[in-house]
């Protein structure tokens, strides 16, 4: 009986979800994005990435 690796090549038709870091860098993303793309919401987006940085510092403190 062969035994695969959890991401081997072999195995292409295996779906797995996303994790959360994975959404936690597309959100990252979006924020970024936004802030740049958008200057009037640049200090609301730096307000809520303060935010969302006080509460990670406060979780994994």
């Amino acid at each position: 009986m062969l035994k695969y690796h959890m991401y081997s090549l072999d195995t292409p038709n295996r779906e797995r979800g996303s994790t959360t870091v994975e959404w936690l860098g597309l959100a990252t993303i979006a924020v970024l994005v936004i802030a740049l793309l958008l200057p009037q919401v640049r200090s609301t987006a730096g307000d809520v990435w303060g935010n969302v940085v006080g509460q990670l510092t406060g979780f994994f403190s």
